[in-house]
């Protein structure tokens, strides 16, 4: 569940317990939720394997805090040709995105954090690779409560983010796009 905050660049799709959709589980809404060896976690908002109809799942990534100055051009398209354009000067709501926590469930995760990052795509894609990167620079922090299966994820306000656009080798592979402060928090319930 991710704190929705307005201070947070990284929110949630707003969807609440009270609508009857809430955090992103495994099972409910076609979303994919695990956590792997290693204590590496993984969620992305999609899953190729739902067969009901599902309940389009988004994360609202806001990129208005860059380090440095804003990008003279604010609309950026893939380079694999996915329709739509990301937004790098604001706000997104977008229906593929990938949580990657890798060590979130590790015992070193309490004392180090773990790297985290976020491959994005402007549309549901199982085919091909994302259409951007959002890459953490310094490990992202970690703290855990008297249930050993409920982890929190702690990117402070100072906490930033790389955004990459991918793209073919012969169109020069992966490309920055900037540097971005990108606070967030979320907790993380291992289902035993």
């Amino acid at each position: 569940m991710f704190d929705d905050s307005s201070t947070k660049r990284i929110r949630s799709d707003g969807k609440s317990e009270m609508s009857g959709v809430g955090p992103y589980p495994h099972a409910v809404n076609c979303v994919t939720d695990r956590v792997g060896t290693g204590g590496f976690y993984f969620l992305r908002t999609v899953s190729l394997d739902c067969m009901m109809p599902p309940v389009e799942r988004l994360i609202d990534i806001d990129f208005s805090s860059p380090v440095g100055e804003a990008a003279a051009n604010c609309t950026v398209d893939d380079a694999y040709d996915q329709p739509g354009t990301l937004n790098i000067c604001g706000s997104n709501m977008l229906p593929d995105v990938r949580l990657i926590a890798n060590k979130l469930f590790a015992n070193s995760a309490l004392s180090n954090g773990t790297p985290v990052s976020l491959p994005i795509s402007l549309t549901r894609s199982f085919t091909g690779p994302g259409a951007f990167h959002l890459e953490f620079e310094q490990a992202v922090g970690v703290t855990a409560g008297a249930n050993a299966n409920i982890r929190n994820l702690i990117a402070g306000s100072l906490a930033v983010a790389e955004l990459y656009r991918n793209a073919p080798n012969s169109q020069g592979g992966r490309q920055s796009l900037g540097r971005f402060y990108m606070p967030f928090s979320a907790t993380v319930t291992r289902v035993p």
